[in-house]
C-alpha cells in the first residue's frame, strides 16, 4: 500500500529534493493577481517563499504572516513559544484557556509553511465557524464532514488533490476513510493540528474512541509532519496521556494559567423544582445581555427553554438530538444577537468565539470539573467582567453517576469508573464552602494556587447576595489584606501547634480568615460577627487574631479571651423554642441576630415571638446575649450562602 506523502512527493513518486520543491502546492492565482490589480497578502507571502526573495528566518516568516494575513502586530507569549517550536519542526502540546488564541498557533504556521495543514476536530460547528472567518481574511480553508452532501464531498476531495487548500478541517473518523486518504496522498502536509486533544485520553472527561484513529494516521506518513495538540482543559495526568497516545516526539509543553480573573464564580445550592423560575428571573434581570444556560440532560434543556420562551425571553435551543440545520440556525441566532440567550447541553460553545457573553449558568452540576471549566470559559472572552453561576443539589450527583454508568460508545468498565470519580470530584467542589473556588480549580489542573487570602470574586471569598457574586461588585483583596492573611495564618498555625499561647480548639477556616482581613475586627463582639467564627475558635485563636489585626504583625504572646457566660436554663429554653419555630420564624430570628435587621416589611421585633425572650423578664439583653452566644458557639448555625440565613440545629 502506498503511504501518504508529507514532504511534497512528485506524482511519479520521485523523492528527490528538487521534485519535492516543485510539488509544494501554492495558491492558485485568482482575479486579484491580474495585471494592475492588488494581490492578496497570502499570495504575496507564498510567492515570496516560492521565488526565494526576501529570505527570512522561519519565525520571522510567521510574524509576517501574522501581520499581513491576520492583522496583528505580535504574538502573545504562549503563542510565540508554540509557533517558534512548530516552525522549528518540533511537536507541541498546548493547554491554553478559552479565548487565549489557540487557533492562531496552527493557522499562522499553516500559511507560513505552505502545503496543506490538517486540523482534526470533533466539532462541526467549530469547522464551519473557523472556515468562515478564514475565508473573510482571504485565506483558503475548507472542511470535510458528513454535513456535506456526497456530491459536495467529492468536489472538496478533488480540490484537495490539487493542493488548493491551506487548512483542511476534518473529523477524526475521516482519517481512516479510503477516499480521503487517496485525496491527500500526494500532498505536502507539513503540520497536523489536533484540537480538543483531551478527547484522546481515557483519563479525561470527554474520551472519544474515534480519536484513536489519529495516531495511526500520523504513522502513515513517510515523512512525519509536525504535530500540535491543543486543548483548554487537561490535568497533568491527561497531558501525559495525550503525548503518549498521539506519539508526540519531544514535545514542547505549554500550559497557560487556568485563572480567568475577570470571571466571578458562584455555586448555589438549589433544588430542581426552583431552577426554572430562577432562570427566568435571572434572564429577565440581565435584559439584552448575552448569556448561556447549560443543562446536563436534553430534557432539562427543553424544560428551561420552554420556561424562558413562555416568559417572553428570546432564547435559542441547542442539543444533540436536533438536526444539523436546527443546530446551525440556533447557533447563528445566538451569534448574531437575535437570541441573546442560549439554552444548551455541554456540546454547545466549544470552539465558538463570541466575546460578549456576560453570564453563564450551569443548571445542574456538570459531569466533571473539566466540563465545568469549559462551560464557564464561554463567558467574558472579551476580558470584561462576567458572571458564572452553578445551581446544584445532591440529586445532581445521582444523575452524573447514572450517565457515567450508561457510558458512551466503546467505553469499558475502567472508563466508567473514572467518569464516576470525576463526578465525585465535582460534587466535592460544590460542597466546599471554605476554600477559594479559584484555588480549587487551579490546584485541580496542577497549577500552584497563591496562598494570599483568596480571590475576592467567588462565593467563598466574597459576600454573596442571594448566594451570587456579581463580577461588577466583586472586590479582590488589597495588598494589605493579603499580607494580613499570611500573618494571621502563620500566627494561628503557631497556636494550633502549641508554639503560642492558648490551645487549638474549633476549626479556623480560611473563609473566616478572609472575613477577618476584610472587616478588621477590634473586639470579641466584632470578631464573633465574622462569618465562620464560633465561640470555640474565638477562644482558641481570638487573642492572637485581634493582636495581629491591631499590630499588623505577629505578637509574641497574648492572654486568652474571656468568653461570654450563657445560663444553662436559658440555653435550653432557647434551643427548645427555636426547634419548635417554623422556617420563616427561625429565619427572622437569625436575620435579626446575625445581620442586625428584620425581615423586609416586618412590623414587630422577631425576638418578641420567643417565649423564652418574654420569660427573661426585664433582663432582655441577657436573652439576646444568650441567643448570640448560641449562634457563635455553633449550637445554632448560619448558612449565609442561602437566599436567607437559616438555622440548622446541631445534634
Amino acid at each position: 500500500m502506498r503511504r501518504v506523502g508529507a514532504g511534497g512527493r512528485s506524482a511519479n513518486g520521485s523523492g528527490s529534493d528538487d521534485a519535492k520543491k516543485e510539488k509544494l502546492p501554492y495558491l492558485r492565482k485568482d482575479a486579484s493577481d491580474r495585471k494592475g490589480q492588488p494581490k492578496s497578502a497570502t499570495t504575496i507571502m507564498l510567492q515570496t517563499n516560492k521565488q526565494g526573495r526576501e529570505r527570512m528566518s522561519t519565525f520571522e516568516q510567521a510574524k509576517e504572516v501574522l501581520k499581513r494575513c491576520f492583522g496583528h502586530d505580535g504574538f502573545r507569549p504562549e503563542q510565540e513559544r508554540a509557533i517558534r517550536s512548530i516552525m522549528g519542526k518540533r511537536d507541541v502540546l498546548a493547554v491554553m484557556s478559552t479565548g487565549a488564541g489557540k487557533s492562531l498557533i496552527y493557522q499562522v504556521p499553516a500559511v507560513a509553511l505552505g502545503g496543506t495543514t490538517i486540523v482534526v476536530s470533533p466539532l462541526v460547528s467549530l469547522m464551519s465557524d473557523q472556515v468562515g472567518k478564514l475565508l473573510e481574511l482571504g485565506l483558503h480553508p475548507a472542511f470535510l464532514n458528513n454535513t456535506l452532501s456526497l456530491r459536495a464531498q467529492e468536489k472538496v476531495r478533488n480540490r484537495i488533490k490539487s493542493g488548493e487548500f491551506q487548512i483542511l478541517y476534518v473529523a477524526p473518523e475521516r482519517l481512516s476513510n479510503p477516499a480521503f486518504l487517496s485525496a491527500i496522498e500526494d500532498l505536502a502536509i507539513p503540520l497536523i493540528a489536533v484540537d480538543e486533544a483531551h478527547c484522546i485520553s481515557e483519563w479525561g472527561h470527554d474520551f472519544r474512541s474515534d480519536y484513536r484513529e489519529i495516531s495511526a494516521f500520523i504513522e502513515r506518513f513517510d515523512r512525519r509532519p509536525t504535530v500540535v495538540a491543543l486543548t483548554a482543559t487537561a490535568t497533568p495526568r491527561v497531558r501525559k496521556d495525550i503525548a503518549r497516545s498521539l506519539g508526540l516526539q519531544n514535545p514542547l509543553e505549554i500550559v497557560s494559567s487556568f485563572d480567568r480573573a475577570n470571571l466571578s464564580l458562584s455555586v448555589a445550592h438549589m433544588p430542581h423544582d426552583e431552577r426554572e423560575s430562577w432562570c427566568v428571573r435571572t434572564a429577565r434581570s440581565r435584559g439584552s445581555e448575552c448569556g448561556i444556560f447549560y443543562c446536563v440532560t436534553i430534557s432539562e434543556v427543553e424544560r428551561i427553554h420552554n420556561a424562558l420562551k413562555q416568559a417572553g425571553v428570546s432564547a435559542a435551543l441547542y442539543h444533540g438530538k436536533l438536526s444539523n440545520d436546527a443546530k446551525k440556525a440556533a447557533q447563528e441566532a445566538f451569534m448574531s444577537g437575535r437570541a441573546p440567550v442560549m439554552v444548551a447541553t455541554s456540546g454547545f460553545g466549544m470552539g465558538i468565539d463570541k466575546p460578549d457573553v456576560r453570564y453563564v449558568v450551569c443548571c445542574g452540576m456538570p459531569l466533571s470539573i473539566e466540563s465545568y471549566y469549559q462551560q464557564i470559559g464561554r463567558a467574558g472572552r472579551d476580558e470584561e467582567p462576567a458572571d458564572t453561576i452553578m445551581l446544584w443539589d445532591e440529586q445532581d450527583l445521582q444523575t452524573a453517576l447514572f450517565m457515567a454508568e450508561a457510558g458512551g460508545e466503546g467505553q469499558n468498565d475502567p472508563q466508567r469508573s473514572r467518569q464516576k470519580g470525576l463526578a465525585f470530584d465535582m460534587r466535592d467542589f460544590c460542597r466546599d464552602e471554605n476554600t477559594c473556588r479559584r484555588d480549587l480549580i487551579l490546584r485541580y489542573f496542577g497549577e500552584k494556587a497563591p496562598d494570599d487570602g483568596g480571590c475576592g470574586r467567588c462565593d467563598n471569598c466574597a459576600a454573596p447576595v442571594d448566594g451570587i457574586v456579581r463580577a461588577e461588585d466583586a472586590r479582590p483583596p488589597t495588598d494589605d489584606e493579603r499580607d494580613l492573611f499570611v500573618s494571621l495564618k502563620s500566627a494561628c498555625a503557631a497556636v494550633a501547634n502549641g508554639n503560642g499561647s492558648g490551645s487549638a480548639g474549633g476549626a479556623l477556616t480560611e473563609r473566616a480568615l478572609r472575613g477577618i482581613c476584610r472587616k478588621r475586627p477590634g473586639s470579641l463582639e466584632q470578631l464573633l460577627k465574622v462569618d465562620g467564627m464560633t465561640a470555640k475558635t474565638a477562644q482558641a485563636y481570638g487573642a492572637q487574631i485581634l493582636a495581629v489585626v491591631e499590630a499588623g504583625g505577629v505578637p509574641a504572646s497574648v492572654k486568652p479571651l474571656e468568653m461570654p457566660y450563657v445560663p444553662g436554663e436559658l440555653s435550653d429554653a432557647l434551643i427548645a423554642t427555636i426547634r419548635a419555630l417554623g422556617s420563616e420564624a427561625r429565619r427572622a430570628v437569625v436575620l435579626k441576630v446575625a445581620c442586625g435587621k428584620s425581615e423586609p416589611g416586618a412590623k414587630t421585633d422577631p425576638y418578641e415571638s420567643l417565649p423564652c425572650w418574654r420569660s427573661a423578664g426585664p433582663d432582655r439583653s441577657k436573652a439576646k446575649h444568650a441567643l448570640d452566644a448560641l449562634i457563635a458557639c455553633g449550637i445554632v448555625g448560619q448558612k449565609p450562602r442561602e437566599k436567607c440565613l437559616r438555622v440548622m440545629m446541631a445534634d
